[in-house]
């Protein structure tokens, strides 16, 4: 019965502490739509193409389709994101069909990749939340490769 008793006291333990292992099998990254200002865990995915990843010579994004792991400079749907010589720094929307064109971005183009850093969290260094405007993450940031990169194309 001894032996049981060890088992059932590790067993415990175990759900009431914390192992250097278990901040490494957290998720590194959430995502943040920047239309919506919703977050999630879990990668939304449009058309089989997950959220855009950023090239990290180029800064352009790309897409890849979550099965076939074919990658693509083109974005998924309807709608593309154009750098006009005249607006070099603020993007427009061109719907492929209708060739309608709108500064609004579309909702699922505006979902981007965002480090989170459990560590920081967890030794209780990171600031305490500012307002709400203040804390929303930067629109294409996204951390790769140990760099900051803007989702631009």
């Amino acid at each position: 019965i001894p032996f049981f008793d060890f088992i059932i006291t590790a067993l415990l333990l175990s759900l009431f502490t914390a192992s250097p292992l278990d901040t490494q099998a957290r998720p590194t990254e959430y995502y943040y739509n920047t239309v919506t200002r919703e977050s999630t865990w879990q990668m939304p995915s449009f058309h089989g193409y997950s959220v855009a990843y950023v090239d990290a010579d180029t800064g352009r994004r790309f897409w890849q389709h979550e099965k076939t792991g074919e990658t693509t400079w083109q974005s998924p749907g309807d709608w593309e994101e154009i750098y006009g010589e005249e607006t070099p720094e603020t993007p427009y929307y061109v719907h492929r069909k209708t060739r309608e064109t709108t500064w609004t971005k579309p909702e699922y183009l505006a979902w981007t990749r965002v480090e989170h850093d459990w560590k920081e969290e967890e030794d209780g260094n990171e600031e305490e939340k500012k307002e709400d405007n203040e804390s929303v993450p930067e629109e294409g940031a996204s951390k790769k490769k140990g760099s900051w990169f803007s989702s631009k194309s």
